[in-house]
């Protein structure tokens, strides 16, 4: 389900059903970002038909080679404790064998990405943290 912020910047009407992406991006063996994509249901398949065979390549290796996709300006966000894009993260952590779950401040990041003529957005959510090695 796409989350109520999410629903309001990709114009769906409340939370309603959509094609979601979880991805951590490691770097020297240890987590570094934790991206959290999502694109209405409804228009996936035609305007981004890349996305289920995307497998373990990255998204911008995909829509930063095609010209006809335009990014919206960066929005920027301190997550407060409880927002749950904190709560997946950690868990995303959790499942790439972090041991100790990053506190302190985590900072996000969004765009909005469309491509020329076409009609469904797509959103893409990165979230920073800091671990103590």
């Amino acid at each position: 389900m796409a989350h109520a912020d999410e629903s309001v910047v990709l114009g769906l009407p409340g939370a309603r059903k959509a094609r979601v992406r979880n991805v951590t991006l490691m770097a020297d063996g240890h987590p570094r970002v934790v991206a959290h994509s999502v694109v209405k249901l409804l228009g996936a398949q035609s305007d981004w038909p890349f996305w289920r065979v995307l497998g373990s390549r990255s998204l911008g290796s995909v829509l930063f080679k095609d010209k006809r996709v335009v990014r919206s300006p960066l929005m920027f966000a301190c997550l407060p404790e409880q927002h749950r894009l904190r709560r997946q993260t950690r868990t995303a952590l959790a499942a790439a064998g972090l041991k100790s779950v990053p506190k302190g401040k985590m900072y996000a990041r969004r765009a909005l990405y469309q491509r020329h003529l076409k009609r469904t957005p797509l959103l893409v959510t990165e979230v920073f943290f800091s671990v103590e090695s």
